[in-house]
């Protein structure tokens, strides 16, 4: 169970930015005519996470990793900064193609994929796709050939990584070894499946640009064994996700720039002539963008435990605990709570959602006011990412509603839950298919 490093007003006294004061003061505002919980997802930092790429890496072509969020807010903020998207589905294809995003725009980034993906790969014309095996080339190949597609979307190879200091390995599902990169590369170019380039992702949370490159250091041998054995030249590098961002010291993006300047030289030590790099940030450009507001709805002393329960939890907002091994801040919203008063006399506590399922526990020895009650609310930053997308309705609990902040962080819409209903994409999917 996680367990935070420092305490709210530890992380207060080190925020030289008054992030974290900036965002009590939006939610205080909010808060006086939205019930909690609620989610705000602000357009600057999105628009500060965009910069990044632009002031550091503007070589890198974005494909935003929709899974990380996909509401359509965001979706149609990045279409009008001509930004491309990483997509894993036939249901986010079809998400979209509604918000008349073309497929040019698509890299279908999931290395195994059923029949609904490939038919919307096909009918949408995906600019590429990532593959890490045989058998997927071969099934591609023939779903192909059964419906007579004259399209051919670029194939893109995963390979596996060799990454350190990461949260979550994603090479431990994904990713073919260097020694068998050439041959599938040669298998792809037999099929005349348009062998186009490289894809790796270093792992979540990645904070050792190094990762990277030893990944490039990879992709520089393939790229020169396939062109020496085969004369296949490969004109695609897809470096992936796994850009940082620090949930629990509640930084967010602030604190990047070392990070993409360094990532910058690594990239640029290559000489990897007529090679076009992809990226797939998720986490780095919607997380810093959430900040969830809840309630305190019960407090208790249980078997020498101070516990708290909010109204939001695991299956809501929180779920990027279990699902995204995620690590989150936690704030008193109650100005009182701020004074020197409370400065080395803060108290542990366990802080649990709103669910009758022993699972819904949040974080474990949060130090927060021992006076804190029923009727208090709490807030966590940096909870735009894998929260809302994979909350449910588990125990008849609503997700929060989500209010949008725009450049200026003036409120500009709210929507009830996530702005799509994924069983209208199913269904979308369904008559896709029978056509």
């Amino acid at each position: 169970m996680y367990k935070p490093s420092l305490s709210y007003l530890e992380i207060v006294a080190q925020d030289k930015n008054n992030r974290i004061l900036k965002k009590r003061e939006i939610l205080e505002n909010l808060m006086k005519k939205h019930p909690t919980p609620f989610l705000i997802l602000q357009e600057s930092e999105i628009r500060k996470s965009l910069n990044y790429f632009r002031k550091y890496v503007p070589e890198i072509f974005i494909h935003y990793a929709i899974k990380s969020n996909a509401d359509t807010w965001i979706l149609d903020m990045l279409k009008d900064e001509n930004v491309c998207f990483d997509v894993a589905s036939a249901g986010e294809i079809s998400l979209l193609s509604r918000l008349k995003i073309p497929g040019s725009r698509m890299i279908l980034a999931n290395p195994i994929k059923n029949e609904h993906s490939l038919d919307f790969m096909f009918k949408k014309r995906v600019d590429g796709y990532t593959y890490d095996n045989e058998a997927e080339l071969e099934k591609i190949y023939n779903f192909k050939k059964k419906h007579n597609h004259a399209f051919t979307p670029k194939a893109i190879l995963r390979i596996k990584t060799y990454s350190q200091d990461v949260q979550t390995d994603l090479s431990l599902k994904f990713g073919c070894t260097v020694d068998e990169a050439p041959t599938l590369i040669k298998k792809a170019y037999d099929l005349g499946l348009n062998p186009a380039g490289l894809a790796f992702h270093v792992g979540t949370q990645s904070y050792l640009v190094e990762n990277y490159r030893k990944s490039l250091n990879d992709c520089m041998s393939i790229i020169k064994k396939v062109k020496n054995d085969y004369d296949i030249e490969l004109s695609v590098i897809d470096i992936g996700g796994g850009f940082p961002v620090d949930t629990e010291k509640a930084t967010g993006i602030d604190n990047l720039d070392t990070f993409f300047k360094s990532l910058q030289e690594v990239i640029r030590s290559f000489d990897f002539p007529g090679i076009k790099f992809y990226a797939e940030p998720g986490r780095v450009i919607s997380a810093a963008a959430g900040t969830l507001i809840s309630m305190i709805i019960g407090k208790k002393h249980r078997d020498g435990v101070n516990w708290l329960f909010l109204n939001d939890g695991v299956y809501g907002c929180y779920s990027g605990t279990i699902y995204d091994h995620a690590k989150f801040a936690f704030f008193p919203v109650d100005k009182k709570y701020y004074s020197d008063q409370y400065v080395g006399k803060l108290i542990p506590y366990t802080i649990a959602g709103p669910t009758c399922d022993s699972i819904d526990i949040i974080a474990e020895n949060v130090m927060l006011p021992a006076d804190i009650s029923i009727g208090d609310k709490i807030f966590s930053t940096d909870i735009g990412a894998y929260s809302i997308m994979s909350a449910t309705k588990f125990n008849g609990f609503q997700p929060a509603t989500v209010l949008y902040l725009n450049a200026s962080d003036k409120l500009e819409n709210v929507h009830i839950d996530i702005d799509f209903d994924i069983s209208k994409l199913i269904n979308d999917v369904a008559v896709s298919i029978s056509e």
